[in-house]
């Protein structure tokens, strides 16, 4: 085989690659995702792949997904995507069953959206703990290409026989300048069925570089715990808001309740030096040149005030001459 045949193979390779590269990528979005429970009551928006529902979730309890699906095709291609479908997988939600659901298929234009909710029912014997939940999500274009969606979100379910509140009690301040340390007090009731021997309370904020963890706590059942906590704020923090995440575990990883609070940080205040060094040099020149002229006319006045004695001293001699003169004349014609 010639070099020229092997550097054309090379090339359609190469080509042949780079099309089925571009061809395979995903054109199926999530525009965005929301979940609801209690009926409603409490959702939180803008889930991410990986995200965690801060909401607890009770045995018994409805939760639903929705979920609005973009076809990121231009228009201008006419290519659609069909046959989407979407599955939710909640894995171990009672010991060794796992809960699913989907939505029945459907398709979607190019630059098209659509929403689409699925309801699970949490079962009433449901283990608490973090469970995670599956969301896959398929469809096929027009050219018979597999456009896919896979993510993770973790529930929290509540067992009401361990029921742990958490609270702040008393907090010092929720905004600091610059720099500085904001003290507050969290207090843990238990007012499930049990005594906790092993409560964990963990204090966390990523941005601030917080990550305290208080263990082995232990509160008896209708008690409370209370505990002092202090975060410190280094200068040089980026002024904003910054959620301190307060989060209780019985069984030491059994996470239970959790609280948030936000601190505000503000932009250090800057003070301006003014360096009057110039100023005062030039102040000094200034003064300097008042007080010569000063100096020059002290000069004439001590020169004006001895030539004046001068003055006086000749004329009294000259008098004095002039009187002995009169008197050696008066004399000398006398004895004549």
């Amino acid at each position: 085989m010639s070099n020229i045949t092997k550097l054309m193979l090379f090339l359609v390779i190469l080509i042949g690659l780079t099309s089925v590269i571009f061809a395979q990528e995903n054109k199926l979005e999530i525009n965005s995702f929301t979940i609801y429970s209690d009926s409603g009551e409490n959702y939180q928006r803008n889930i991410k792949d990986g995200s965690t529902y801060n909401e607890f979730i009770k045995p018994g309890d409805k939760v639903e997904f929705e979920i609005e699906l973009k076809n990121s095709f231009s228009k201008s291609t006419t290519t659609d995507i069909n046959d989407i479908e979407i599955i939710v997988t909640v894995y171990s939600i009672t010991e060794g069953q796992n809960l699913t659901e989907e939505t029945s298929q459907f398709d979607l234009d190019p630059g098209e959206f659509n929403t689409k909710t699925i309801k699970l029912k949490i079962p009433s014997k449901a283990e608490e703990l973090i469970k995670t939940a599956d969301i896959t999500i398929t469809g096929i274009d027009d050219d018979n290409i597999v456009h896919e969606i896979k993510w993770s979100i973790y529930l929290m379910i509540e067992d009401e026989s361990h029921e742990l509140d958490t609270k702040i009690i008393k907090i010092n301040a929720t905004t600091i300048e610059c720099k500085g340390s904001i003290e507050m007090f969290a207090l843990i009731s238990n007012n499930g069925k049990y005594g906790e021997n092993d409560v964990v309370l963990e204090v966390k904020n990523k941005e601030l570089g917080l990550n305290q963890r208080y263990t082995n706590i232990e509160i008896d059942e209708e008690e409370t715990y209370t505990k002092k906590v202090i975060i410190n704020v280094n200068e040089g923090t980026k002024p904003g808001i910054y959620p301190i995440e307060l989060k209780t575990y019985y069984k030491e990883d059994h996470l239970d309740d959790m609280e948030i609070v936000d601190i505000i940080v503000k932009e250090c205040k800057t003070v301006e030096i003014i360096d009057m060094g110039d100023e005062e040099e030039e102040d000094e020149e200034e003064i300097v040149k008042q007080e010569e002229p000063k100096e020059e006319q002290t000069g004439a006045t001590e020169y004006t005030a001895t030539k004046e004695k001068t003055t006086i001293a000749l004329l009294v001699m000259g008098i004095t001459i002039a009187l002995i003169f009169i008197i050696v004349m008066v004399v000398w014609l006398v004895k004549k």
